[in-house]
Formats: C-alpha cells, sequence, structure tokens
C-alpha cells in the first residue's frame, strides 16, 4: 500500500504528539539566572535571543514560563 507524503507527514505528526503526551509527566521546571550587559533600550532583545538560542519541545510543555528583565546598579 502506497502513502502519500502529505499522509506520512500526519502520521508522524500524530506518533510525535503521542509521545510528547507521554513525556509531559517527566517535564520539570528549572529557574535560570543570567547577567547580560546590553545597551540601555535592547532589553526587549534579550528574551528573543534566548528564545532564538534555545530549542523546547512545546508539546510536551517546555517553554519559557516566566522572565524578569532587572537593571541591575554596577
Amino acid at each position: 500500500m502506497k502513502i502519500t507524503n502529505r499522509q506520512l507527514r500526519r502520521i508522524i505528526k500524530e506518533e510525535k504528539s503521542k509521545l510528547l503526551k507521554e513525556q509531559e509527566s517527566d517535564v520539570r521546571n528549572y529557574r535560570v539566572t543570567m547577567l547580560v550587559a546590553v545597551l540601555p533600550g535592547q532589553e526587549e532583545y534579550i528574551l528573543e535571543s534566548i528564545q532564538q538560542g534555545m530549542e523546547f519541545m512545546e508539546g510536551a510543555g517546555e517553554g519559557i514560563l516566566e522572565y524578569d528583565i532587572q537593571e541591575v546598579p554596577q
């Protein structure tokens, strides 16, 4: 029996979803603290840079749950 590329993608997506649901109970939260130096007005790019540099399995519940950007006096 032949299957189309569309059917194959759907099957893979469904199986991946099943696997991710099974792994959801294994997801734990971790607090990561970073001190980052940027020019004033560039704060919005901090989170964007972090998100672009990290890969998350959102379907398994992974992701940045909260963040706080504050200026630290020197």
